[in-house]
């Protein structure tokens, strides 16, 4: 998983490659991963991480599978997150932004 910052390292495999194959846009992958453990898709993560590639985006703990694909507009992984479980206003980071608001094409970081 290239184009990664951040506590990545420390995530248990299964999530990392979860995120991985969400970055990858691989929703066959996403499928498996899911089928072999649907926990995946409401587990937040506990380590900020950034994605530099493939999607940019911060991670933050709190934040869920969802929250990057989400963010990465892969809308067939979307729909397998929430068809395994995944919250759709799952708010637990620091950040307060549900996954839709990582959607949301109009999202910003500052105020205008």
């Amino acid at each position: 998983m290239s184009g990664i910052m951040g506590a990545a390292v420390q995530l248990p495999l299964s999530m990392k490659m979860l995120l991985a194959a969400i970055v990858d846009d691989d929703p066959t992958r996403v499928s498996e991963l899911l089928a072999g453990n649907a926990i995946l898709a409401r587990r937040f993560v506990d380590n900020d991480v950034l994605y530099e590639s493939g999607i940019f985006h911060w991670i933050c703990v709190g934040d869920a599978a969802l929250h990057l694909a989400a963010a990465g507009y892969r809308v067939t992984i979307v729909q397998l997150l929430i068809t395994a479980g995944a919250d759709p206003n799952a708010i637990r980071s620091r950040r307060r932004n549900s996954p839709y608001h990582e959607s949301h094409p109009l999202k910003t970081t500052s105020q205008e």
